[in-house]
């Protein structure tokens, strides 16, 4: 993975675009872990979700909510999420949505690890070559996991979404 992030790091600066990566370290199952809790929350009850909207979420690090209104669009780009942004383990456990905490915990874990070294690469094509603590945290930025969930019965392709430090992972099921 390391070559990889090299080469493709090498790309990007030189077309300033994106890139993918592959093999990237986070096993499958805590993949499919995280889509399952996230299809575990949207399946809950509207009251149960509700606790979570702005108006009503115990921490303004915990939001659901929808990309819905029809006063307002023309199109419809339907889709809801739950917005869960990282401040400690203690907070986490005590607010964050019991039917998909743990797994998004692991997933934000695993993925930490990916980002660093991702930093570590990227940092080292800049001739960056030692990073204290202080930077590293500047670096790493915020953690913030958002997932999505796109109704069936308005698209053909879905997107779970996790966004953690500004690098996007994605997985993406075609469902026909």
């Amino acid at each position: 993975m390391v070559q990889q992030l090299k080469n493709q790091s090498v790309g990007l600066q030189k077309s300033g675009g994106f890139f993918q990566i592959i093999n990237h370290g986070v096993p499958i199952e805590v993949l499919e872990n995280v889509k399952e809790a996230t299809h575990r929350f949207f399946r809950l009850p509207a009251e149960e979700k509700r606790k979570y909207l702005k108006e009503f979420s115990p921490s303004n690090n915990v939001r659901f909510g929808t990309s819905f209104s029809p006063e307002v669009e023309k199109a419809l780009e339907w889709k809801d999420y739950l917005s869960l942004f990282y401040v400690s383990e203690d907070e986490a456990s005590a607010l964050w949505p019991s039917v998909c905490r743990d797994q998004v915990l692991d997933y934000m874990r695993r993925s930490e690890i990916v980002i660093r070294r991702l930093l570590d690469v990227l940092m080292k094509n800049l001739k960056v070559i030692e990073i204290d603590g202080t930077k590293e945290s500047l670096l790493m930025g915020s953690k913030r996991i958002n997932l999505n969930y796109y109704r069936m019965t308005l698209v053909v392709f879905t997107s779970e979404e996790m966004t953690i430090t500004g690098f996007r992972f994605l997985q993406l099921t075609a469902h026909l």
